[in-house]
């Protein structure tokens, strides 16, 4: 037996909710790697028609505000380039530092004079 598309999972995923939807799009996987254990995040993205109930609704910057995890940033990040490598990785990192949310590492250390 064949898995489901993706596509089809998310779909029934909205439909079980009543969430009414158009315009699914697959904007495909982004990879993280935590410690040693690979994780692929499929990335999709959906207009929600009308009211849906159990469903909260926020801008970029207040979810950026809600303290998500690395993996989270790079879904975030990829949704803002749609798969553009020319952004580095730590774009969304550095738009944390400007809101007062942890520093990286490297922002620890300076060259020397």
């Amino acid at each position: 037996e064949d898995p489901a598309e993706p596509s089809q999972l998310v779909t029934s995923y909205l439909e079980d909710r009543k969430i009414v939807h158009r315009n699914l799009k697959d904007l495909g996987e982004v990879v993280h790697i935590f410690s040693h254990i690979n994780m692929k995040y499929r990335v999709f993205t959906v207009d929600c028609v009308g009211e849906a109930e159990n469903l909260q609704f926020l801008s970029m910057a207040e979810f950026l505000d809600k303290g998500i995890s690395t993996a989270m940033k790079k879904v975030v990040k990829h949704l803002d380039t749609k798969g553009d490598s020319k952004k580095r990785k730590s774009d969304v990192l550095k738009a944390d530092e400007k809101r007062g949310k942890q520093k990286t590492i490297t922002s620890f250390f300076k060259p020397k004079q």
